[in-house]
């Protein structure tokens, strides 16, 4: 009624002055975004992208703030650190395929699941029953399924270091952890409140 415009939240045009005042931290009323934890990542990564502000609603997340990266940083840190222009490394190569997107970073459920699918010979369904038992703490279920995960990447060449490190990542940032579909979800939302906003 007031601007003659009609808007269809969920298909708005790619506007770069949204993402500029994104980049500022300036998210008061934002979806999800209106947080002092969530402000430093996006003044420090510079979200461009619905991928972006994705990944940076999934960072601000006790599991990945509290995951260990293994030289005293945290895998929040580190994703920080890269998207700045740190070189991307991985725990073992055999993970390259799983982190490409995130960076090196393990940072989305689904990823928890290519890992035990991939590097443990696991079916998708067992590799779900690995990520709620994650979340619910159960520990029979995590001895079983960490000591075949180690197994089999010792026998795929990793050191006993490299694989202690990839579970200890797994257990901290799964247990308060997005799965991709449900942070791109949030970061549709939160695009559609700052360009209202903004514009």
């Amino acid at each position: 009624k007031r601007t003659g415009k009609v808007l269809n939240p969920w298909d708005l045009p790619y506007d770069e002055n949204t993402f500029k005042v994104f980049q500022l931290g300036k998210t008061e009323t934002v979806f999800q975004f209106d947080t002092e934890t969530v402000r430093p990542f996006l003044i420090d990564i510079k979200p461009k992208s619905i991928d972006d502000l994705a990944a940076i609603t999934s960072l601000a997340r006790p599991g990945t703030l509290d995951a260990p990266f293994g030289d005293g940083r945290t895998l929040a840190d580190v994703y920080v650190a890269r998207s700045n222009g740190e070189e991307i490394t991985y725990i073992n190569k055999d993970l390259e395929p799983i982190l490409k997107d995130t960076m090196g970073i393990n940072l989305y459920q689904e990823q928890t699941i290519e890992i035990f699918k991939a590097l443990a010979g696991y079916t998708a369904e067992e590799a779900e029953t690995v990520r709620r038992a994650i979340g619910k703490k159960e520990e029979r279920t995590l001895a079983k399924a960490t000591k075949r995960l180690k197994e089999s990447c010792i026998k795929r060449g990793w050191s006993a270091d490299e694989v202690d490190l990839l579970i200890e990542q797994i257990m901290a940032s799964s247990r308060y952890s997005f799965n991709k579909s449900h942070a791109i979800s949030y970061a549709y939302v939160a695009y559609a409140c700052m360009y209202l906003k903004t514009n």
